[in-house]
């Protein structure tokens, strides 16, 4: 990674390391905007007594991190002795081996912040001295508003906090009014782009054929998107890592919540060398109906995953001739139509992509989606055993689902995001409930060790109960 700390040392492409910090402190390293030395983490210790106490610590905590929020992110380092603003010794904050005071960073981030904010703390150790270095990334949701530590901030006042080269200084009223206005204007700037972004990949993967039997077209941007070409020496081998942990991370799902796969693992098979275009790479699988001599019948189904150097992706599902990406077999279906076991495919793969992109790209921000169905007009749904006419469905014309899928926030917030994307795409076609919703489904006391439980951790970054029925997950 590279962070405030290889910026103030000239450094890149390194790892963020205790001995960094103590050549930050041999330098005399001093602090910036980006980069705030503190000796103690202010949270209560165990011989703190009363509330007001307790509180004025955390308040102190969230007036540090959202003031990084406020500006161009950056990194508050815990456990470094500051002399004149510059770094002059390792103080240590204590063992953190246990995570208790990593999670009441986290929690404060999360509870204290309006709206919260998201951060990365990384314990950095050489065994005796310990540091925290807690990454705050620059935010879209700007101003971010804390209790003043005053009081307990039990006054009612509200500051927004930010940085001012080495200093921490509160927002007057017009820059928390020019604050607003600019995270305004950047929601109103990406719907439009996300709704460009859609537009083209509908253009450049849907036929007029598509718009008879049946496409789905999926756009997702992330609200901070990258600069420049993918990373690495190959961005084609970044994109192509990209997919794949998305595709196999969709197979894990579709195997544990759905008992079986289909689209996942056949776009894995056929989907390893990209299409290089202009800032994007282009990923394709198909898959053909045969009659009994073996001859292609209609037009093939096919899966196309755009992935765009800034973040971005597409996604289009093309339903050609087949029944559904798991089902080659037998006489053409009717027009339009989706199969309901294709629904749940492309719900789980969209959601791989987006939390792949942000493993893959350390995007540490939120997504928008847009999705749309065509061809405008009644859909058939065909059940996951449906052959016979009478066994469809029909459904109105799906509208566009806009949605909002959480990266940043907590895994309440995550979970709740997912669950609602899920199950408004899912409501699009009718179908009741979501594949997601089997995570909170086995019985109590079965989760230890339990595969379930790792994916929950990776998809929503915990284990949270669930938003609607407040079932615990273990």
């Amino acid at each position: 990674m590279t962070s405030p700390l290889h910026a103030a040392l000239g450094r890149t492409g390194s790892a963020l390391t205790f001995g960094l910090v103590v050549e930050a402190c041999d330098q005399r390293v001093a602090e910036s905007e980006q980069l705030d030395w503190k000796r103690d983490l202010p949270l209560p210790s165990a011989g703190s007594s009363g509330d007001f106490e307790v509180r004025a610590r955390a308040l102190e905590l969230a007036k540090d991190l959202a003031a990084m929020a406020n500006g161009r992110g950056g990194m508050v380092v815990y456990g470094v002795q500051e002399t004149g603003g510059l770094a002059s010794g390792i103080a240590s904050v204590g063992d953190l081996a246990d995570g208790e005071q990593v999670r009441r960073v986290r929690q404060v981030a999360y509870n204290l912040i309006y709206p919260p904010v998201r951060v990365d703390c990384i314990h950095l150790t050489d065994g005796t001295s310990h540091v925290l270095a807690v990454a705050i990334p620059e935010s879209d949701d700007a101003p971010h508003l804390v209790q003043p530590k005053r009081d307990g901030g039990n006054d009612g006042w509200l500051i927004a906090p930010y940085r001012s080269g080495p200093d921490t200084l509160n927002m007057v009223e017009k820059q928390i009014e020019a604050a607003y206005r600019q995270r305004i204007e950047g929601r109103r700037r990406r719907v439009s782009d996300l709704a460009d972004l859609h537009r083209e990949t509908d253009q450049r993967h849907v036929t007029e054929d598509d718009h008879d039997s049946g496409s789905v077209v999926v756009a997702v941007l992330p609200v901070r998107p990258r600069r420049g070409v993918l990373p690495g020496s190959h961005p084609s081998h970044t994109a192509t890592a990209w997919v794949q942990a998305a595709v196999a991370l969709s197979t894990q799902l579709s195997i544990e919540l759905l008992g079986g796969c289909g689209l996942p693992i056949n776009l894995l098979g056929e989907a390893v060398i990209p299409r290089r275009a202009l800032r994007r790479h282009v990923f394709s699988a198909t898959r053909q109906l045969r009659g009994a001599d073996r001859e292609p019948i209609g037009q093939p189904a096919e899966v196309v995953v755009e992935l765009h150097d800034d973040g971005a992706f597409g996604l289009v599902w093309r339903r050609g001739g087949v029944y559904s990406f798991g089902r080659t077999a037998g006489s053409p279906p009717p027009t339009p139509s989706i199969a309901s076991s294709d629904v749940q495919a492309l719900e789980l793969l969209i959601l791989a992509l987006v939390v792949t992109a942000d493993e893959q790209l350390g995007l540490a921000c939120d997504c928008e989606a847009q999705i749309g169905v065509w061809p405008p007009r009644p859909l058939y749904v065909i059940p996951d055993a449906g052959w016979a006419d009478d066994e469809y469905s029909t459904v109105p014309s799906p509208p566009d689902l806009w949605a909002d899928i959480a990266l940043s926030g907590p895994p309440d917030d995550r979970a709740s995001d997912m669950l609602m994307f899920a199950g408004d795409f899912n409501d699009n076609f009718e179908r009741s409930g979501c594949a997601l919703d089997r995570f909170w489904e086995l019985p109590i006391g079965t989760w230890t060790g339990h595969p379930r439980l790792e994916l929950a951790r990776r998809l929503f970054g915990g284990e949270p109960d669930h938003p609607t029925s407040g079932r615990s997950m273990t």
